[in-house]
């Protein structure tokens, strides 16, 4: 609810958002953060996604866009460092 409340305000609150429709803006989604914004196809779905996980559970392969998106290791502890 937080996000959509935000997202209505976003041409008072993102002054410069309609020159690329978002395109030059940048999300941080951690672990399921896409899960606590199912809406972001329709709000934000063509900013640039920086998140931890490229296949987010309940939302599947359709949440990461290679094209555009980043994945950053979430956690990294030796045990994974070692198999990277």
């Amino acid at each position: 609810k937080i996000y959509i409340d935000l997202m209505r305000r976003h041409k008072e609150l993102l002054p410069h958002w309609s020159k690329n429709g978002g395109r030059d803006h940048i999300f941080i989604f951690s672990d399921q953060g896409l899960n606590f914004f199912p809406e972001w196809r329709d709000w934000i779905p063509h900013s640039v996604f920086l998140l931890t996980e490229a296949l987010t559970p309940h939302c599947g392969p359709t949440c990461f866009n290679p094209w555009k998106d980043v994945v950053l290791p979430g956690h990294t502890d030796y045990f994974r460092y070692r198999r990277m």
